[in-house]
């Protein structure tokens, strides 16, 4: 539990539940469509936001300190092994600076919160 008055984690932590649901109504509206509009991420980084979003909720909050501290090293390890499988894999085309951006954040993310 990160310390500090108890009302300021339960702040934090519904502003975290509302991205959450964001990227959650994202993956759901857009489910099985190959395109996305302009300007909205990717459904990885749905995901991953998804990810982060929970785990830090899981730390403002330690009654869901539930899961044993390895299974948060296995999510975030693996997130970040997806992203730099993503950075790195071999491409027809080079990528464009805002993806390789979002796949060296992700990855890192990945790697500060395991």
């Amino acid at each position: 539990m990160v310390g500090g008055p108890i009302w300021v984690n339960w702040v934090l932590s519904s502003l975290l539940g509302l991205v959450c649901l964001s990227c959650l109504a994202r993956l759901a509206i857009y489910r099985g469509t190959r395109t996305r509009p302009a300007g909205s991420p990717h459904w990885h980084e749905d995901v991953s936001q998804l990810v982060m979003g929970t785990g830090m909720i899981a730390m403002l909050l330690a009654w869901l300190g539930a899961l044993p501290k390895a299974v948060w090293l296995l999510v975030f390890l693996g997130e970040a092994a997806i992203f730099a499988i993503l950075l790195f894999r071999r491409q027809d085309t080079p990528l464009a600076p805002t993806d390789s951006w979002q796949y060296v954040h992700h990855l890192m993310a990945g790697l500060a919160m395991s």
